[in-house]
């Protein structure tokens, strides 16, 4: 199954009422890989390929594969977490306005936005609705269904910012010690139940393991670069839909936030 037939499927579901949804052949989640939450990994500058010559499995706007240059930037190995969103909320980062761009407030004032969509606050910590099942957030699960405007003032607050689209390919694809592009984080492996949430089996999803992967949900989600001088970045219109908008605004891994940190050099 293609991957927009998939995520059209997950949103569907997203929408459903009734008995809650049952993963078929469900399976556990592996551990969190504590070590790659806090840390961040150098992209060399330099001339790297992205996109892809491949007319059956990519849209027109990926295609065709070329070159582009970037300069030395440090992107966060692992999703941004609902734990560290949290802390950002609990900073009062909806009520700070200069950590907003100017869209940015204006979007926070007509949505009144406090937290991310399907979050609600309890006695005991935040909730989430995920599916049809209201349950505690997962804390070292990605954050997801924030807006662009969300994941960029979280990333101002984190001091870092977004990376743009070319910088993140670059980031997740390239293998420096092959100087080659990869299919996938892990290789060119197809995947299976452990490297991805390809068929919703963990329906609630996962946390990143010590590569910094999750079992995603088939959402797109944010991560984190330092700057870079002279970078650019293209924005994504800010619905706050699990499946049509992302945490950053480049076309994110089906994972979380990534930052780069504002004191990069080459």
């Amino acid at each position: 199954m293609s991957t927009p037939a998939r995520e059209t499927i997950l949103q569907t579901l997203q929408l459903k009422t009734g008995e809650p949804y049952r993963a078929p052949r469900a399976i556990a989640a592996p551990p969190a890989g504590r070590d790659a939450f806090d840390r961040m990994v150098r992209v060399d500058a330099g001339t790297y390929p992205i996109g892809t010559d491949d007319r059956t499995a990519a849209y027109d706007n990926e295609r065709p594969r070329h070159p582009v240059t970037v300069n030395a930037f440090d992107i966060d190995a692992a999703p941004v977490t609902n734990a560290a969103y949290e802390q950002f909320i609990a900073d009062g980062g909806y009520q700070q306005p200069e950590l907003w761009s100017d869209d940015g407030r204006a979007w926070l004032a007509d949505s009144s936005a406090l937290a991310p969509k399907y979050w609600t606050a309890s006695p005991d910590g935040w909730l989430t609705r995920t599916m049809d099942v209201v349950a505690p957030i997962g804390p070292d699960h990605p954050v997801c269904h924030v807006c662009y405007h969300e994941a960029d003032a979280y990333a101002r607050w984190a001091g870092k910012r977004l990376p743009t689209e070319q910088e993140w390919e670059i980031a997740a694809s390239w293998d420096p010690t092959t100087a080659s592009s990869q299919r996938f984080p892990w290789g060119d492996a197809d995947p299976t139940a452990l490297h991805a949430n390809v068929d919703q089996r963990p329906a609630s999803g996962s946390p990143p393991n010590r590569n910094g992967r999750s079992l995603h949900r088939g959402i797109r989600r944010p991560r984190a670069v330092s700057d870079s001088p002279g970078a650019t970045q293209t924005r994504q219109r800010c619905t706050r839909t699990s499946i049509s908008s992302s945490l950053a605004p480049h076309r994110l891994v089906r994972s979380s936030a990534t930052y780069l940190r504002s004191d990069a050099t080459e």
